[in-house]
């Protein structure tokens, strides 16, 4: 990376944006009556982590900059987590489809945008992690 502080800015905003937008949709797809899963707040803290990583890493602080290679971690198991969550859910998806709701469907595709670029930012960061230990 050729100005790092630049691209980490960036990455992070977009962490904090996917982070924020995937919280919201959990939120609103909780029934108002039911507790959310005990995995849901298991699984918040790895959501925000690469943010909290790249951020640091932003302001060149060592101890954060040393940590960016788990970021490809985090996005190895957001794809996982995906694929999860497809698995769990595509038959509630394809019966909302045959009822004429696109709303489950539509969320997919835009989570699975997320997962394209996360797959992205992994692959990079991985790539450049490697240039360092070179």
């Amino acid at each position: 990376m050729k100005n790092k502080s630049i691209e980490l800015s960036i990455i992070g905003a977009y962490e904090l944006i996917n982070a924020t937008i995937i919280l919201k949709m959990g939120a609103v797809s909780q029934n108002a009556m039911s507790i959310p899963a005990a995995s849901w707040f298991y699984g918040v803290p790895l959501l925000i982590m690469p943010f909290i990583i790249i951020l640091g890493a932003t302001f060149k602080n060592e101890k954060f900059d040393s940590c960016l290679f788990l970021v490809p971690i985090f996005k190895i198991l957001s794809v996982i987590s995906f694929a999860g969550f497809t698995v769990a859910n595509i038959k509630t998806i394809i019966l909302e489809l045959r009822t004429g709701n696109f709303l489950p469907f539509a969320n997919l595709i835009f989570l699975m945008l997320f997962l394209i670029i996360d797959v992205i930012i992994g692959i990079v960061i991985y790539i450049e992690e490697g240039r360092k230990c070179k």
